[in-house]
């Protein structure tokens, strides 16, 4: 039986994200990129009043967001969209085997959910944006402005361990007591689940089993594509090339308590990307940052965004 006595908490807040998402003139899109894929995304709803077209100076310039491990595009950045929606056109997608976006392809690098990004947002006709990714969305982020320099303007990568090396999940595991990057990533069990909210934020309230058997069954679908997607990751394996030198400006948004990605990581990007980087560590957050602190999180993406369109 789903959720608690019955009733899904869960279905319900996705049911009302939903409804708040289109509050905000979005809409959710599936997009046939090729022949083996299908996206899902969430993009601005065609204006259809045309005293407000003509009202509009200029289109808002495009802002793509990019989800971590834990969930789709719809439930990581629910805190970011009534800031950004009013001068940004948002792209919200769910990254492939995530939400609704799927694949025939036997790709799984973080290299193919680059290329599915950058084919999705040309269907949708975009030809250039500010990319922003959060964790596992971060690595494809930093992927599309490695292949896509022309697409990506400008880069934040939010609690994403780009510089990470293979000693990084070991002391994870370390320090969860996991045996396995999966069981961290892709808790099956309550206890499991518990265990990761206590690695991902920096405060966790106290919640009943069954709101996390709600989360269970009703996040963790397509979990042999998701262990598969953990494998395929290119970045941090001992045979990994070298990073690739960005040339563009980049945000680095961090939570002080991260204890997915350490802080030394953020600095270690810092460092490689040099005098283009900007790093700022929140305080009292933890790798959650973005849901933890969403009212620093946006001040600081919006003095970001707007200094590229103020120049």
């Amino acid at each position: 039986m789903a959720g608690c006595f019955g009733f899904s908490f869960m279905q319900l807040k996705f049911k009302r994200t939903r409804a708040y998402f289109r509050s905000h003139g979005l809409e959710s899109k599936s997009i046939e990129i090729d022949n083996n894929s299908i996206l899902n995304c969430w993009a601005p709803r065609p204006v259809q009043d045309e005293k407000r077209i003509q009202s509009t100076c200029r289109p808002k310039p495009a802002l793509l967001l990019l989800h971590g491990f834990g969930a789709d595009g719809m439930t990581s950045w629910e805190y970011q969209i009534a800031p950004l929606t009013k001068q940004f056109s948002l792209y919200i997608p769910d990254l492939v085997f995530f939400g609704d976006s799927t694949t025939r392809s036997t790709q799984r690098s973080e290299y193919f959910q680059a290329e599915c990004m950058s084919k999705m947002m040309l269907k949708l006709g975009v030809q250039k944006a500010v990319v922003a990714g959060f964790s596992y969305g971060g690595f494809v982020a930093f992927r599309m402005a490695h292949l896509y320099p022309e697409f990506v303007e400008r880069l934040v990568i939010i609690s994403s361990g780009i510089c990470m090396n293979p000693r990084t999940n070991d002391i994870l595991l370390e320090n969860s007591g996991a045996s396995d990057i999966t069981q961290v990533l892709l808790p099956e069990s309550i206890e499991g689940l518990r265990k990761s909210f206590d690695l991902i934020f920096s405060k966790v309230p106290w919640l009943p089993d069954c709101l996390y058997r709600d989360m269970l069954e009703t996040m963790g679908g397509n979990r042999e594509g998701k262990v598969a997607l953990i494998n395929g990751l290119v970045l941090g394996k001992q045979d990994a090339p070298p990073l690739p030198k960005i040339d563009k400006d980049v945000l680095k948004l961090w939570g002080e308590h991260d204890k997915i990605f350490s802080v030394k990581l953020a600095h270690q990007f810092k460092e490689q990307v040099g005098k283009q980087a900007e790093l700022i560590i929140i305080k009292d957050a933890g790798h959650m940052v973005a849901m933890e602190k969403p009212n620093h999180v946006n001040t600081a993406l919006l003095s970001f965004l707007n200094s590229t369109y103020s120049q």
